[in-house]
């Protein structure tokens, strides 16, 4: 279940840089990193609990998912996709692979987080990139977690404290005014039509996706409206993250061109059991093809 989640919050990605609400220059001068934004609004408020913060699952994937956005957004890591196809079985995945192109450390807590070990692999097998969802299961089963890292971030900053109760360590608030203006804003976009930057609607698709996994249990978004409220926002949320339809349907005509040049190339040379599906203006690389954003390829 633990590896679904990982590629279920793997695919969310390809949405968010896939969609034209993510900007990343709108990360900057904000207060919080998303992943602490992501992490102040996962903590139930009431008693201090972040539920799944030590165990892999989906909310604890995307707050890993959360810190590499943040290492996206400061210039650290790039993603880049290679699309796999094997015509003789039928099959067609899109991989991910989690690039240094900047090695420097960010002197953030987003090094102990999760960029260390990134710059350890990088300097060990420089050639040889973990996948995304690699990274997302490692973060989830690191110890501390990612997630835990980023709560003790917001302990050294004196938003919460930290307390152990029996074999669980709770986060209660110390500092409200954080998390207050962040729910002020996340309040002002739902319900009187406030346009989310992209920092925010990112924040808000990664909340989303994340109470999917709950299954009518305590959703992360509810907590911060009353139950009358709660609906309308839901509504708003559903319809401002669900990934355009434009989106979707320039993959699929994507993936059809690319379907059907494979076949073509085939029957060319008379037949390749294994081969790369080629984007527009790429050029066939044995098995894989880079796919980089600036020359149309899917690459981000």
């Amino acid at each position: 279940m633990s590896t679904e989640d990982a590629w279920f919050i793997a695919e969310r990605l390809r949405e968010i840089l896939q969609s034209r609400h993510f900007n990343k220059d709108d990360f900057e001068g904000r207060p919080l990193k998303l992943s602490q934004a992501f992490c102040l609004l996962w903590q139930n408020k009431e008693n201090g609990e972040v539920s799944g913060r030590q165990r892999s699952g989906r909310i604890a994937n995307a707050a890993v998912l959360a810190v590499l956005l943040d290492l996206f957004a400061l210039g650290k890591i790039e993603f880049e996709a290679q699309v796999k196809q094997w015509i003789a079985l039928g099959r067609r995945r899109e991989i991910t692979y989690v690039k240094v192109i900047d090695p420097s450390p960010t002197g953030t807590f987003l090094d102990k987080a999760l960029f260390s070990g990134i710059l350890y692999n990088y300097s060990n097998t420089p050639d040889k990139p973990k996948t995304l969802e690699e990274w997302i299961l490692q973060g989830s089963y690191l110890n501390p977690t990612c997630a835990t890292q980023v709560l003790d971030s917001l302990v050294e900053a004196k938003i919460f404290g930290k307390t152990s109760v029996l074999f669980w360590k709770k986060y209660p608030t110390i500092n409200p005014e954080p998390e207050a203006k962040l729910v002020k804003e996340l309040r002002s976009i739902a319900l009187q039509g406030q346009v989310a930057d992209g920092y925010m609607w990112t924040l808000i698709k990664l909340l989303s996706d994340a109470d999917t996994s709950l299954f009518g249990k305590r959703d992360l978004l509810s907590q911060h409206f009353s139950n009358e409220e709660f609906p309308r926002a839901k509504s708003c949320f559903t319809s401002l993250t669900f990934i355009e339809s434009e989106s979707r349907i320039d993959a699929r005509q994507l993936q059809v061109a690319q379907e059907l040049q494979v076949v073509n190339d085939q029957s060319k040379k008379g037949g390749v059991e294994e081969v790369a599906a080629v984007g527009p203006s790429c050029s066939p690389q044995e098995v894989n093809v880079v796919i980089k954003k600036e020359e149309q390829k899917k690459s981000f």
